[in-house]
């Protein structure tokens, strides 16, 4: 066996800066102060603010901040000549995330001091997982794998970027990506650095059993996210159409005449005829006519009696739950979502199901599965 690969899509906006908290955060970008106040910091500290005030008209003063990356930072600034009293003014703020920054402001003694906060509006990234699919050249992990149960299924998400400062695109924009998952569990392509249109793509790809949800940031200092791009891995649709075909197990009411056989290997006391259990060498199970007893054809010309008609796995087949499949693209007792069946369990494995093909089992209704045909179909892994 080896890994098969899930692909999924989804779409998360990202923020030049982090979302859980980082141990350095940019004060470097574009940010809005207390809802109106536009602040502009440049990567040598210096900063601009663009405000109405000071009579109703625009106005701007300039400022520096203490660091480029930290917890906190400090600003020392000083009102414009236009605005009475002309004062200095100073701002202590710390993170609470990448994005946000709050504190207080502390102005000369006859304004005093007030509540400040800081979001910031660029560079923003905005980052869309697309849908989550299984490759084509992907096979389950021999890892964790028992005879009833498969091992875990690759599963692969492409990301588109898209990279903007105040709306405007960021060309050659780096970025670093990280997911929340221990190490070795997802797998990140990292990005290029944007193209004109600010845009950029990656992937990330995992191979556990029960994924659950992955959360990606980026981890450059001026290129952090303000949410996390979060990528629900299960139900991821296989890349490629299934051939969907039925199975059924043999009644022997159909095949009561004919010549019999009265050593037949594993079925002391038995007589059947012969098209009888070649019929069940071909189903893998049929009915006698007491309506209790199962023929099981075992392989290697060995047969065995049963209650039901028994899968791979072990249980009895039941019409609406169980389907075949190639055990190394399909893990074993996973559920299946196959388009025009609905929900069905990955029971069963035969030689002739191979690769992408599923094998829908329909009871004794011979007839229904003959003239069923042999439509190619999406399906879609659910879980394990």
């Amino acid at each position: 066996m080896t890994s098969k690969t899930i692909a999924h899509v989804l779409t998360v906006t990202f923020l030049i800066v982090a979302p859980f908290p980082a141990l350095g955060c940019s004060v470097i970008g574009h940010w809005i102060e207390n809802g109106y106040s536009d602040e502009l910091i440049e990567g040598d500290l210096s900063g601009i603010r663009t405000f109405i005030g000071c009579g109703g008209a625009e106005v701007t003063d300039t400022f520096t901040a203490s660091v480029a990356m930290g917890s906190s930072f400090h600003i020392d600034g000083q009102a414009p000549p236009a605005c009475p009293g002309y004062f200095p003014y100073e701002e202590d703020l710390t993170f609470s995330d990448c994005n946000h920054a709050s504190g207080l402001a502390h102005n000369d003694p006859s304004t005093g001091s007030g509540p400040v906060d800081w979001v910031r509006t660029g560079p923003i990234s905005t980052i869309t997982p697309l849908e989550t699919v299984i490759k084509d050249s992907a096979r389950v992990s021999t890892s964790g794998a028992t005879s009833t149960h498969g091992g875990p299924i690759g599963t692969h998400s492409d990301l588109h970027i898209l990279v903007t400062d105040a709306g405007v695109s960021v060309y050659g924009q780096s970025l670093s990506l990280q997911s929340d998952k221990p190490a070795g569990v997802d797998t990140i392509t990292q990005p290029l650095p944007t193209d004109e249109f600010g845009a950029t793509s990656a992937v990330v790809e995992t191979q556990i059993k029960n994924p659950g949800v992955s959360h990606i940031i980026s981890t450059t200092p001026d290129a952090q996210s303000p949410t996390e791009a979060s990528i629900t891995w299960l139900p991821a649709r296989y890349e490629d159409l299934f051939e969907t075909s039925c199975y059924v197990y043999a009644l022997y009411s159909d095949y009561l005449t004919g010549p019999t056989n009265s050593s037949i290997p594993g079925l002391p006391g038995y007589t059947l005829t012969t098209s009888f259990l070649k019929a069940v060498m071909s189903y893998g199970s049929g009915l006698l006519t007491d309506g209790v007893t199962y023929i099981h054809y075992l392989g290697s010309g060995n047969y065995g009696t049963d209650i039901c008609a028994r899968t791979k796995i072990g249980v009895c087949a039941v019409e609406g739950i169980s389907s075949a499949v190639d055990k190394t693209v399909v893990p074993l007792s996973g559920n299946i979502n196959v388009a025009t069946f609905g929900t069905r369990v990955a029971q069963d494995a035969g030689s002739k199901i191979n690769v992408h093909h599923v094998d829908i089992y329909f009871g004794d209704r011979v007839t229904d599965c003959n003239n069923m045909g042999e439509p190619q179909n999406t399906v879609y892994f659910n879980n394990y």
